[in-house]
């Protein structure tokens, strides 16, 4: 998997009770991948707010790792290694209560600022009143592609069951941490277990073999490996995750008066620039049967996919049936339709990228990749 674009979500918290030496070692990996990831063109997600610590000693290490990625992200914005806006998101996303901006303490304001001032923060907001960790991160899991969770508890576990639902890799770390609220049933140590148990459960790699190796250097030795070479094995597992899936929904049938000029227009410009955004491609009668049913496996496409394209030329009603279906399961749509479509009234409030097969192929895909900047993180149909 190419790094540009990708959002990574990391979290995680250790025990009031965690060792001290191991602790200061998750800061450090924590750290390392954030700035790694940066580096290689990812976007982050974290929590923000409080900054509870191991104890009363304004040096000791915090319980969470939040600032970490906050930190990082502060630095290399000022040394000009971030760019804060890119076509598939800002730098940084977070998901706000209405508690959290007066949780932040005065020490991390500086960092903070310098993301918000910077524009490099896409904040989403939960409903007023609503400060349940479950709804926090069930918006963290929409907004980002990928988890890497080190310690926690029952919020970490069920953050990794969100993004396993749908389909997103994640990627625990083996560390015995326990969590800040004492709770769960192991964290990221566990799910670490389940991932050699099933590997295919939680990532999906353009080489399968790799990882049983990959894993062995993930291993951090209760924190005594030297910790660049527990980054370093992170990273390459991130590199051999297959890409996302880019899911097409279109007109299909060869013997509709459209079907060329959608099929031109599939192959010369939405292909590239999906791969170019580091996307797989996926489209029915061009991909391998998962299912008896094409039906069944088009749904299961747009369930799981990172993002659909649904092209409206022909009004099609089951490209209708599958875009509504991809909105009410707050997946991320991108729409587009050869010009003079007349798009039902429903859909025809909602932009649509039109085009012209007349129009130079270098036009049509920026066209594209402008429309897919603005819309690809379009807020949900209906708010909760």
């Amino acid at each position: 998997m190419n790094f540009t674009g990708r959002r990574i979500c990391i979290a995680g918290s250790a025990s009031a009770g965690a060792d001290t030496k191991m602790l200061r070692y998750a800061h450090s990996l924590v750290t390392e991948i954030t700035r790694a990831a940066i580096s290689r063109g990812a976007l982050l997600l974290c929590g923000v707010g409080k900054n509870p610590r191991l104890s009363a000693d304004a040096n000791s290490p915090a319980l969470i790792f939040d600032w970490d990625v906050i930190e990082v992200l502060a630095e290399e914005l000022k040394r000009g290694h971030i760019t804060p806006e890119t076509s598939q998101g800002h730098a940084f996303a977070a998901v706000f209560t209405s508690k959290t901006a007066s949780q932040i303490p005065p020490d991390k304001a500086t960092p903070w600022d310098c993301l918000i001032t910077a524009k490099a923060v896409r904040v989403e907001y939960v409903q007023p009143g609503w400060t349940s960790g479950a709804v926090r991160r069930s918006h963290q899991t929409r907004l980002s592609d990928i988890l890497i969770a080190i310690g926690g508890g029952e919020g970490v576990e069920h953050l990794a069951r969100e993004f396993l639902a749908q389909g997103k890799p994640v990627i625990p770390l083996d560390l015995r941490l326990g969590a800040s609220t004492e709770d769960g049933t192991g964290g990221a140590h566990r799910l670490f277990g389940e991932l050699r148990a099933d590997p295919r459960s939680f990532v999906k790699l353009t080489k399968p073999e790799a990882l049983g190796a990959i894993l062995s250097r993930m291993d951090t030795a209760g924190g005594t490996k030297p910790a660049a070479q527990v980054v370093e094995a992170v990273l390459d597992l991130i590199t051999e995750l297959l890409p996302p899936d880019a899911f097409y929904v279109r007109l299909l049938n060869p013997k509709s008066p459209e079907f060329h000029a959608v099929e031109w227009y599939f192959r010369q410009v939405v292909d590239p620039v999906v791969s170019n955004f580091g996307y797989n491609p996926v489209e029915m009668g061009r991909t391998d049967s998962t299912s008896p049913w094409i039906n069944t496996q088009i749904f299961e496409k747009i369930h799981y996919s990172a993002v659909t394209i649904a092209d409206l030329t022909g009004v099609r009603p089951n490209c209708f049936m599958e875009l509504g279906y991809g909105f009410g399961r707050q997946r991320r749509m991108i729409i587009t339709a050869k010009e003079g479509t007349d798009i039902p009234f429903d859909a025809s409030p909602i932009e649509a990228r039109m085009w012209n097969d007349a129009t130079p192929v270098p036009k049509l895909m920026e066209e594209l990749r402008d429309y897919w900047k603005r819309n690809i993180n379009r807020p949900q149909l209906v708010s909760e």
